[in-house]
This record gives structure tokens, sequence and C-alpha cells, in this order.
């Protein structure tokens, strides 16, 4: 009930909360968040890849994941 009401008021705390949540879920495992690449397996994200070709760069081509 608290935590509905402190979410209706988009109160400061609960703004940290959701944008902590978010980070940890979505970025990058190596700052400690993501476990087991959850976040990026739920987007379809194949892994951080430091070079691409110019295939992989064009539009509506699926990339295979690098892990």
């Amino acid at each position: 009930m608290l935590l509905r009401e402190v979410e209706a008021e988009r109160h400061p705390f609960f703004e940290l909360v959701r944008l902590h949540a978010v980070q940890g879920m979505f970025g990058d495992p190596r700052h400690g968040g993501n476990a087991g690449l959850a976040g990026w397996d739920l987007l379809g994200f194949p892994g951080v890849k430091v070079t691409f070709t110019a295939e992989e760069q064009a539009l509506d081509v699926e990339v295979e994941p690098i892990r």
C-alpha cells in the first residue's frame, strides 16, 4: 500500500529505486548487474561486441550472439 502511494506521487525515492532496478537488469554484467545475462536475453541482445562488419550493420540483419 505504501509503495503504491510513493509510486503515484512520483516520489524521488521511488524514482531512484526504479532507476537502479533498470540499470541492474539491463546494464553490462561486468559492473555487477544483469546476472546470467538475463536482461540481455529478455531483449534478444546478443552481447557486447567491439567491431561490426558492414553486413552486420545493415537493416533487418540477424547478428549471431557472441557468447
